[in-house]
């Protein structure tokens, strides 16, 4: 539980259950009680670094280098394509997408139809 604490972004109640699912009862008897060990979780998150405060307000909502790349095959790789942060426009826009998802749906046969529709309506 404590690696995948540190090295995924799973949700600390999917972690437990992954953990708990085929460890035999008499183990599950002796283990804390299911907040202890979800609280452990987000105190392991904490230490290494997890994920930022909850914003309270959009100016609040700042990302981290870590949350605007992925790392696919090994290669890291822009995510946070757009945001609207540094714009006059009202409200705010995050468009999260990769490299590669941007050219399949620039070759795919209807994109240009339904961008061109999108920015009709």
């Amino acid at each position: 539980m404590k690696h995948r604490a540190a090295t995924t972004q799973e949700l600390p109640q999917q972690i437990l259950s992954t953990a708990v699912q085929n460890t035999h009862a008499n183990v599950l008897a002796v283990l804390p009680r299911k907040e202890s060990l979800k609280h452990t979780i987000r105190n392991i998150r904490n230490q290494n670094g997890g994920a930022p405060p909850l914003p309270n307000t959009l100016a609040d909502l700042i990302f981290p280098q870590k949350y605007k790349e992925i790392t696919v095959d090994g290669n890291a790789q822009p995510f946070l394509m757009y945001d609207s942060d540094q714009t006059m426009l009202p409200g705010r826009i995050l468009i999260f997408t990769t490299p590669d998802n941007l050219r399949i749906l620039a070759e795919s046969q209807h994109s240009e139809r339904r961008i061109a529709k999108i920015r009709v309506d």
